[in-house]
């Protein structure tokens, strides 16, 4: 029997907060947001037994045409297959471009993000880890 996997997620969009463009920000953050958890977590479970518990904080930028950049992770549960692989799987992910109104909201050239990943597979675990993790908005 598989065992079951609790997972938590905060993906922050540094753009969130500029009050221009603030729907297509919002859309835009949305559809990247699922794409990046599922590549991450998808990669993670191809070796189940390399893991119980993980949870880390991975701060990235998205270029223009959707390519990430500048990963950094912070483990609040060190282990570093699941940190190489996590940078393995954004790395190799194709995000849809960054909106030119969300640039131009931004007053940048792309879009900074930070996710916040918890998955362990007990709910005790998963509880801990939800209470000591790493602090999102730092």
């Amino acid at each position: 029997m598989r065992a079951r996997a609790f997972l938590s997620l905060l993906l922050i969009c540094s753009l969130i907060t500029n009050t221009r463009g603030g729907d297509v920000v919002s859309e835009y953050h949305n559809r990247t947001k699922k794409l990046t958890v599922d590549a991450v977590t998808a990669a993670w479970e191809n070796n189940p037994e390399r893991w119980t518990k993980i949870s880390m904080k991975l701060r990235y930028r998205i270029d223009p045409a959707g390519r990430i950049h500048d990963i950094d992770i912070v483990s609040a549960v060190r282990n570093k297959w699941a940190e190489v692989t996590a940078r393995r799987a954004l790395s190799a992910l194709k995000l849809p471009p960054v909106p030119k109104e969300v640039m131009r909201a931004a007053g940048m050239d792309g879009c900074r993000a930070t996710l916040r990943l918890v998955l362990a597979r007990s709910e005790s675990d998963f509880r801990e880890l939800q209470t000591k993790g790493t602090n999102p908005h730092n």
